[in-house]
């Protein structure tokens, strides 16, 4: 049995990153705001027992990527323009705004979650020590 969730605690700890995910899943700014309420809304409904602080963040992961998907079957889904919403964020310089913008133009099947690109990084390290172990990943 985990220890009690200071539900505020939480959100401030979580909200962007469950906002990131939805908004790299959905393209839309009113829809990853949509998802990140819900997905908090079902934790403060939730009568789950959270074993650690990881424990929660996988699930709050796995919740927000199955909100995005369910909304993707909403038929008044629709997609932003990804360069009228890139100008309304601060970027650094514009190299970064067109770098967003390339990236958040991918397809779908081109998108990998942090964790995926965590372990490609991890997995290149090791092939650079000459500790690779395993196929390529993908």
């Amino acid at each position: 049995m985990g220890k009690p969730i200071v539900i505020s605690d939480v959100i401030e700890r979580y909200r962007d990153t469950v906002f990131r995910l939805a908004f790299t899943y959905l393209r839309n700014q009113a829809d990853a705001d949509d998802v990140t309420q819900d997905v908090f809304v079902k934790l403060i409904r939730s009568s789950h027992d959270f074993e650690s602080d990881e424990h929660l963040r996988r699930w709050l992961i796995r919740v927000t990527i199955n909100e995005c998907k369910s909304l993707f079957r909403k038929p008044w889904r629709r997609i932003d323009d990804i360069e009228d919403y890139a100008n309304t964020i601060a970027m650094p310089t514009p190299e970064h705004t067109d770098l967003f913008v390339r990236v958040m133009s991918l397809p779908e099947r081109g998108i990998r979650p942090r964790h995926d690109v965590a372990r490609l990084e991890r997995h290149a390290a090791g092939a650079q020590l000459g500790r690779h172990r395993g196929p390529q990943p993908v």
